[in-house]
């Protein structure tokens, strides 16, 4: 576990890899290297805080995306 954390360590050091790549290589190193299951790691990534946050920097890429903030703004006077 210490080589696979230093290895996703370095990478996120280095930025040798994208970063949702070395975010996400726990997800699939450590089933590979018998450290613990698929179950168990793909739980911690979905925590409730996690999701809500997730879900939360979604919809604000959407609101940059279709310039909501944008037409809000504009759209208010008094």
């Amino acid at each position: 576990m210490l080589a696979v954390l230093v290895w996703v360590f370095a990478w996120w050091l280095t930025e040798a890899v994208p970063m949702p790549i070395t975010s996400m290589s726990p997800l699939f190193l450590f089933p590979f290297f018998g450290i613990s299951c698929a179950d168990d790691v793909a739980q911690s990534y979905m925590d409730d805080v996690i999701a809500l946050l997730l879900g939360s920097f979604i919809l604000a890429l959407a609101v940059e995306h279709y310039n909501i903030h944008r037409r809000l703004a504009l759209n208010y006077r008094e």
